[in-house]
């Protein structure tokens, strides 16, 4: 459920409303259904991960097939039926599909993600790229003592956001947006400190500059192509 619980942050913070959450409808589960704009989406989610060589995304793609398109139009119109007055407010339906790939920092050519990124992404849609945020407390990590060790072996391409940015633009990518958040950590004791700090004079640590190389992970938000 955690790819789930990730598309449902995404969605929230690109100002969906979230309707309801792994429910079943004539014996199908829709991962989430989702309100913006008076449209009503259904989402299915797919998580995925990969290492090496592999991308990643051909697998997530393909696991949506015609046979799973089918059983979730069955589904969707299952749960309006159930549902009216929802569906009456609403005027559009759409089905989406929202892949999490936990996988650049798995790979060990990260150009291979952005480059087959494009093949499966739909025309007017954004990929999401997390990854851990390698600046320099990152590296302290392995100071006995001072730094908390990173616990997966598989984190083989874990670099500074703009060394991330810069592969994305070279790839064809225009970077929406882009940040540094989730936690304060990377050290055993200091971002504790200052994440009590912010909590105690009621400070969003993310938006704090000086803290930046602090956060846990490093995130853009991408479309191809040129700026629009």
């Amino acid at each position: 459920r955690e790819g789930e619980a990730r598309a449902a942050r995404f969605l929230e913070d690109r100002g969906y409303r979230i309707v309801a959450r792994n429910v079943r409808a004539d014996r199908v589960e829709i991962d989430l259904i989702v309100c913006a704009a008076e449209t009503l989406v259904f989402v299915e989610v797919k998580s995925r991960r990969a290492h090496g060589d592999s991308d990643g995304h051909g697998q997530a793609a393909e696991a949506v097939d015609f046979r799973k398109q089918r059983r979730l139009r069955r589904g969707a119109h299952a749960w309006l039926a159930e549902n009216p007055i929802e569906a009456r407010r609403t005027r559009r339906r759409r089905f989406d599909v929202v892949t999490c790939l936990d996988v650049v920092e798995h790979l060990e050519e990260p150009r291979v993600f952005f480059d087959n990124a494009k093949r499966y992404l739909a025309p007017d849609g954004v990929l999401v790229v997390r990854t851990p945020n390698g600046q320099l407390p990152y590296r302290l990590r392995r100071v006995p003592g001072i730094g908390i060790p990173d616990p997966n072996p598989t984190h083989i391409n874990v670099h500074p956001p703009e060394w991330w940015s810069e592969r994305a633009r070279a790839a064809g990518w225009w970077i929406v947006e882009d940040w540094r958040g989730e936690h304060l950590t990377h050290l055993r004791l200091l971002p504790r400190l200052l994440a009590l700090g912010c909590r105690w004079l009621g400070i969003d640590h993310r938006r704090v500059p000086g803290l930046a190389a602090f956060e846990q992970a490093y995130v853009m938000v991408l479309r191809a192509g040129n700026r629009r």
